[in-house]
């Protein structure tokens, strides 16, 4: 996908991350578990470094925003959305070091479609500085509504010039549309694809690299995957690397990636951890219950009480035949009412979860899984005689859902639960 545009899904976002990783120097684990927006506004990014000019590093800032968040209004025949994209980064003093600040039109022909198949917008933007500690703040506004979303946190900047060999990234996308797009929420599998990893590789002359990755499940029976490259360079490389998850249950996972010289096993000139989230509700073992659980939001009793009853193997089948029923495009690759329903679980567990609790078991975790991503979202947050509610609108379904958060913590229940089709 070109950089700019924006691509059609059919919901789910989870996890961001700002990615800091120690690059070209002293090898050296770090974890970052990432973090989306806070606001009204809600965006991922990640920043991967580069090598820029002599002594400067090119930081890449890529983001992720639904459009959803938006406010689009009506221009001539179609509707249109404008926000800023500002980049800042400040020194240890408070001062600002660095920034940028990126305007972006959108236009859609179809309102409905805005939430109904989820948009969202994906873009890549660049600045050059001098290596050090710095304090990133990246702001998303809506220019609409004047609404924000912002994500600030420390971010060291790597000096890819010290040494001879140098790998710079990771950047996390997703393969769309036949090119690859930026994936800050790095969330796979279920339908959102493998694993995949842009980094590039620098040295000062003919050398051989090995690459290492490791795919660790952080909960327990999680599962493991493990992989290594041996590529070539001279001067600057190019990289791309899929890890498929489908075999591994869904949950958290860290992912070291390491790189060193062929020569000289055992030390690395590159040592890196991320934390990426598997969407794979299908995969058996220990997600298999809950699997059946979230699937009764769409099945019927009589399909799963046969999956219920079905051994492990058999079960499988039945999964397939349950979506091969009802896949809009037979005789395609892609299953879209499978993608969808799974994305819209992934999605309901980002938004609306609650400490252990799933965001998939919450009432608004339940409706969007069921409808999907509102028409429109009446919120408030601090009414001075009531609790805090929300008022959802499904304009093409004709229905209108009420959740009031009745006991102060986040916990919006459903108030009128007869509006919901069964």
């Amino acid at each position: 996908m070109s950089k700019g545009g924006f691509v059609r899904l059919s919901a789910a976002l989870l996890a961001a991350s700002l990615t800091a990783a120690a690059i070209g120097r002293a090898p050296s684990y770090r974890f970052d578990p990432g973090e989306a927006s806070q606001g009204s506004i809600r965006f991922y990014a990640q920043a991967a470094q580069f090598r820029g000019e002599p002594g400067r590093t090119r930081v890449e800032i890529s983001y992720v925003l639904p459009l959803e968040n938006l406010q689009f209004l009506i221009a001539d025949t179609a509707y249109q959305a404008r926000y800023t994209l500002s980049v800042l980064l400040f020194d240890r003093s408070g001062r600002q070091a660095g920034g940028d600040s990126w305007e972006r039109r959108l236009t859609v022909g179809d309102y409905a479609s805005i939430g109904k198949e989820h948009l969202i917008n994906a873009d890549t933007l660049g600045l050059e500085m001098a290596p050090g500690r710095y304090r990133l703040k990246v702001v998303c506004t809506d220019n609409n509504s004047e609404r924000q979303g912002m994500i600030e946190r420390p971010l060291e900047v790597g000096d890819l010039f010290e040494r001879p060999l140098a790998l710079g990234g990771i950047r996390f996308e997703r393969s769309l549309d036949g090119g690859f797009s930026p994936w800050a929420q790095k969330t796979y599998g279920g339908g959102l694809g493998p694993v995949s990893l842009y980094l590039r590789l620098y040295s000062a002359g003919p050398d051989t690299v090995v690459l290492g990755f490791r795919l660790e499940g952080m909960e327990r029976g999680g599962g493991l995957l493990e992989a290594s490259d041996t590529v070539a360079v001279d001067g600057v490389r190019e990289i791309r690397r899929a890890i498929d998850p489908d075999s591994l249950p869904a949950g958290g996972y860290r992912l070291a990636v390491t790189a060193g010289l062929l020569s000289r096993p055992g030390q690395p000139f590159y040592q890196g951890v991320e934390e990426v989230r598997v969407q794979n509700p299908g995969s058996g073992g220990g997600e298999i219950e809950s699997s059946l659980e979230v699937l009764r939001y769409v099945a019927g009793r009589k399909e799963i009480r046969q999956l219920e009853r079905a051994a492990p193997g058999e079960r499988d089948s039945l999964l397939e035949a349950f979506w091969r029923e009802r896949d809009p495009t037979p005789g395609t690759v892609r299953n879209e009412a499978r993608d969808d329903f799974y994305l819209r679980v992934a999605e309901a567990n980002r938004k609306f979860s609650l400490g252990i609790r799933s965001g998939w078991r919450t009432d608004r975790g339940r409706i969007y899984i069921k409808y999907g991503p509102p028409d429109d979202i009446e919120r408030h947050p601090f009414e001075p005689e009531y609790p805090s509610y929300e008022i959802w609108d499904y304009y093409a379904d004709g229905v209108r859902f009420m959740f009031m958060d009745t006991h102060g913590y986040g916990d919006y229940r459903l108030m009128n639960p007869k509006a919901e089709r069964k």
